[in-house]
Parts: structure tokens; C-alpha cells; sequence
């Protein structure tokens, strides 16, 4: 199962990989590739050394969703996933 809340709650002082890795290695998972490819998938994968804490409203998302979408997760909980997202996002 995968899930996001309102507010998304990141790591603010790490860049979207770094999230990414410490998500992928609290569940377990071995595919290092899938980093990458989620954060594509999203919209987010040329973010770089930015940090979280400086992504706007609709990075966020797109980072909690690209998180919640790790372990490709058989049933999403989404809480207000298109908050902050741009058309394209949506």
C-alpha cells in the first residue's frame, strides 16, 4: 500500500534522490533504478542538489507521489494529491 497526506513530510534538507533512498531503504527494496524512474515518471528527475525544503508546493507532491509509489504498492491512498499541482501534474 502507498500513501500521501496533505502535507507531504520529506526530508527538507535532502534532494529528491536522497528521499527517494532513504524510502527505498526503509522498505526494503533492492532496485536501486526505481529511484530514477519514479522521479521521472513524476516529472521531478532533473531537480538535482535542490533540496526539498526550496521544491514549491507542486515539487512536494510530486515527490510524495513518486514516494508512494515506491515497491509499486497494489492500492494508493491519496490525500489531496493534486494540491499544488499544475495542469500537466494533474
Amino acid at each position: 500500500m502507498g500513501t500521501t497526506i496533505e502535507n507531504p513530510a520529506l526530508y527538507p534538507t535532502m534532494t529528491a534522490m536522497e528521499n527517494m533512498e532513504a524510502q527505498r531503504i526503509m522498505l526494503g527494496i533492492k532496485n536501486k533504478k526505481m529511484r530514477v524512474e519514479l522521479l521521472e515518471l513524476v516529472g521531478i528527475g532533473t531537480t538535482g542538489k535542490k533540496k526539498a525544503k526550496d521544491f514549491s508546493l507542486g515539487m512536494k507532491q510530486r515527490l510524495m507521489l513518486a514516494l508512494s509509489l515506491m515497491g509499486e504498492p497494489e492500492f494508493l491512498v491519496l490525500d489531496e494529491p493534486t494540491n499544488g499541482l499544475d495542469p500537466v501534474g494533474i
